[in-house]
């Protein structure tokens, strides 16, 4: 599994098993690690395989996004349901990704994103 903030490399020996919480042996952010990535890196001694890549590049296939959104001096974080087949079905009241940051996360190919950026937003 590699960190999203720096890059680095993390295996089990980051992971707190009872927790399922890894700690990133570059940045030292925590990461939460799901039950079924905890049985993989456990039994491939870290190396984890995926047999099809996810459908939805958003997203990929949860359904929903967290986006740390940066207005002026501030960030918030957000939770959009997302616009791919899997965000239409989930019946959670988030409210859904507005088209034009859709597209423009599409184009930026990153979730940190400058409001200022996204046109009409």
């Amino acid at each position: 599994m590699v960190c999203r903030e720096c890059g680095a490399e993390v295996g089990p020996e980051h992971v707190d098993g009872a927790k399922r919480l890894a700690r990133c042996p570059g940045c030292g952010a925590f990461i939460r690690v799901s039950r079924e990535r905890l049985k993989l890196m456990e039994g491939t001694g870290g190396v984890v395989t995926r047999v099809t890549p996810p459908s939805c590049p958003l997203c990929e296939d949860r359904g929903f996004l967290l986006l740390e959104l940066q207005k002026d001096d501030h960030r918030y974080t957000y939770v959009f349901k997302c616009v791919c087949e899997r965000g239409r079905e989930e019946k959670r009241a988030w409210p859904q990704l507005p088209a034009r940051l859709a597209a423009h996360l599409l184009e930026k190919r990153s979730k940190e994103i400058d409001l200022g950026d996204v046109p009409g937003f």
